[in-house]
Parts: C-alpha cells; sequence; structure tokens
C-alpha cells in the first residue's frame, strides 16, 4: 500500500504539503484580519462550512459581508499572497444593487475616511445631494470595483436549494477534475450525462487551481425558496434540511467550497423572557428554523450587541459610552478547536469592523478617531 494513492497517504501528504507552504512563506488560509482572534483562530479555510448567526438587526449581514467578501478581497489584492478567491454571494434579503451600494459605501469609508449611507449614496434625503467630490472619488475608483468584481458575483435570482446547488456544482465541473477509484480521469462529457453508474465511479475531485478559495454565501438560508418534491411543497424545515445536510455538506466535502451560511437566531431569544432567563446571546441552540444546521457546519459564528440586550457593561467594556457601535464576536462552535471570541467596534452605515483594545483603552477621544 506505500506509495498507492490511498485516504491516508493523501491525508499525509496535504499535511506535509501545509508544512512546507508555510516554511515557504505561502497561506494556506485567510485570517480574519482581528489580530488577537486570528492568534486563536486561523480564519478561513478550504472545505469547510461556516454559519454565522445573531438575533434580528444585529448586523450579520454585515459581519458576513466584512468576514468573507471584503476582507478576502482586500486581502488578496493587497497581500503577496499565493491565494486567489471567487465568492458566489446568494442575496435573498436584498438585491444585488442594494449589496453593490454598501460596497461603495464601506470603500469610500475605508479609502477615504467618509462616512456615508447607501441611502444618502442615492440622494434620497431631502437635505441631501451627492456631492460631485464625492462622485469623482468613486468614479477614480472605478479600478478597484473592477477587480472587485472578477472576485465577487452576486446573485439575487437563484433563491432555491436546487438551484444554488447545479448553479455551484456547474461551477465546479468546468473548473475542475473527476477522478475515478483506479486514479483515471472521468470525462467531463461522461459526468455532463448525470449517469448513476457514473456518479458512483467518482472517487474524488481535484480544482484546476488548488490555490483558489471558493466561497459561496447564502443570505439568510430563512429566506430560501421552498421546494417542491413529488409534487408538495416542501416545509422550511425541510428546504434549509435539505440544503444545508445535504447540499452544503457535498458542497464542501467533494468540491473543498467554503460554504457560508447566515442563519437568524429563534424569536423567542430576542424576548423580554428570554431576557429574564439570561438567553440574550446566540447559541447553536437558538438557531432559527432549523438548529440541526449547528451538526452539520465546521464553525458557528456568532455576533451579539450588549447595548441592544440592555446590558450596560459588558466584559468590563462600558456599553454606555460605546453604544449600538459594540459587537461580541465569538467562534462559538469549532470542530478542531476551542471556542474564542473578541470584541469589536462596529459602524452599520459603512459595513466597517475593527478589534477594539482592552476596556481601559476605551475613551470618547479613542471612538471619536476611531478607523
Amino acid at each position: 500500500m506505500i506509495g498507492q494513492d490511498t485516504l491516508f497517504n493523501r491525508t499525509f501528504n496535504k499535511i506535509k504539503d501545509n508544512k512546507l507552504l508555510r516554511e515557504d512563506g505561502k497561506h494556506i488560509c485567510i485570517p480574519f484580519g482581528f489580530p488577537r482572534l486570528d492568534r486563536e483562530y486561523p480564519g478561513i479555510i478550504q472545505g469547510q462550512y461556516y454559519i454565522i448567526s445573531a438575533n434580528e438587526k444585529i448586523g450579520k449581514s454585515q459581519i458576513t459581508d466584512f468576514l468573507f467578501i471584503y476582507n478576502v478581497v482586500n486581502f488578496v489584492l493587497t497581500q503577496n499572497t499565493n491565494i486567489k478567491a471567487k465568492i458566489f454571494s446568494f442575496n435573498l434579503e436584498m438585491s444585488s444593487e442594494a449589496k453593490m451600494r454598501q460596497v461603495i459605501a464601506y470603500r469610500l469609508y475605508q479609502k477615504h475616511n467618509i462616512i456615508l449611507s447607501p441611502r444618502k449614496l442615492q440622494s434620497l434625503l431631502e437635505d441631501y445631494i451627492l456631492s460631485d467630490d464625492i462622485l469623482r472619488f468613486i468614479d477614480e475608483d472605478r479600478i478597484w470595483f473592477e477587480k472587485f468584481e472578477e472576485i465577487v458575483t452576486y446573485n439575487d435570482s437563484i433563491r432555491n436549494p436546487t438551484g444554488l446547488m447545479r448553479y455551484m456544482t456547474s461551477y465546479a465541473r468546468d473548473n475542475g477534475v473527476y477522478y475515478d477509484k483506479n486514479n483515471n480521469i472521468i470525462p467531463l462529457e461522461l459526468i455532463l450525462k448525470n449517469d448513476e453508474a457514473i456518479n458512483k465511479s467518482i472517487d474524488r475531485y481535484e480544482q484546476n487551481d488548488p490555490d483558489e478559495y471558493r466561497i459561496i454565501i447564502t443570505d439568510h438560508v430563512g429566506l430560501l425558496q421552498q421546494e417542491k418534491q413529488e409534487g408538495q411543497l416542501l416545509s422550511l424545515y425541510d428546504t434549509i434540511a435539505k440544503w444545508s445536510s445535504d447540499y452544503c455538506i457535498r458542497l464542501r466535502n467533494r468540491f473543498r467550497f467554503i460554504i457560508v451560511n447566515v442563519q437568524q437566531q429563534a424569536a423567542a431569544n430576542q424576548s423580554i423572557d428570554g431576557v429574564k432567563m439570561d438567553m440574550r446571546e446566540p447559541s447553536s441552540g437558538n438557531l432559527s428554523d432549523y438548529k440541526a444546521s449547528s451538526k452539520d457546519c465546521n464553525t458557528l459564528i456568532t455576533l451579539h450587541s450588549p447595548f441592544r440586550a440592555k446590558q450596560r457593561n459588558y466584559l468590563g467594556y462600558n456599553i454606555e459610552l460605546l453604544k449600538d457601535n459594540f459587537r461580541q464576536l465569538s467562534i462559538a462552535l469549532d470542530r478542531e478547536g476551542g471556542s474564542c471570541e473578541t470584541s469589536l467596534y462596529f459602524n452599520g452605515a459603512v459595513n466597517y469592523f475593527k478589534e477594539l483594545p482592552k476596556p481601559t483603552d476605551i475613551t470618547p477621544e479613542y471612538i471619536k478617531n476611531i478607523k
């Protein structure tokens, strides 16, 4: 068996390859960009399934976009890295145009320190019309936005699990190779036939570019379009189950896609009774609509706002001072490591997060100058 293409040999070779890549100065994951957290958690890894969860209107979509879109784009464009990225963001909550307005607002803040909400960008408010200077800033940054769109694809038209699965398996087929159990390449024309015998003969899949990080974002799974099965409309529970426990696991395991599902916390967690019972912080047990997704994922990331939960002091931080700009990000569940967390400053208007220093270093002057 020595030297043969066994599961052990492939796994062992991957461990050795990672060691050699690190020694050669190459990247094998994308850090989240929060220094304290990055010392305890590696960030974005190929072939992993992440769930982002929080109570309603806390910033689930914003932290998802910040970590898995903006952070990734910035990493690929600014770091001397071997990593490339293709991000597929399926927007079930808003249009692709609305998502791009958020990107423009984020970029104005990142590059020019201008805080301008997507609503102001559209000159919708009675007492505000966008200035020519800001319009010029956006237009002069056109090359950055073109590079952004080479990496990120927004899609607001595919809403059901089977449609998402077909779209992503089509990308995998066009950008990789299937092997049978005898280590022979299976021709693409046979794969396209979707024959049961051919499917059973597949042993593994290898992407053409092993350094391409392929990220699938679904925001959020509670808005998935219910599917029909044998003429009957599936419940939302069964629809999410089909996406998470069947399709997402297959996309992760076979193709090494990076799965990112946004999932709300159950409404009971936000109720007055929930607060009284100290159930204010999000958890795997309070995932809305389909709790079993916590068993499917590798990592559960939660976001908490003490201000919304009427907490005036949190882990030593003065929430009276920080107000709704404070968020606690937690790696609440991690299959290959322990839990960890960090405290963040959040500016919702421009989709921006920054790791906060120690509570004793937070002053009104610090907040005023934060960037």
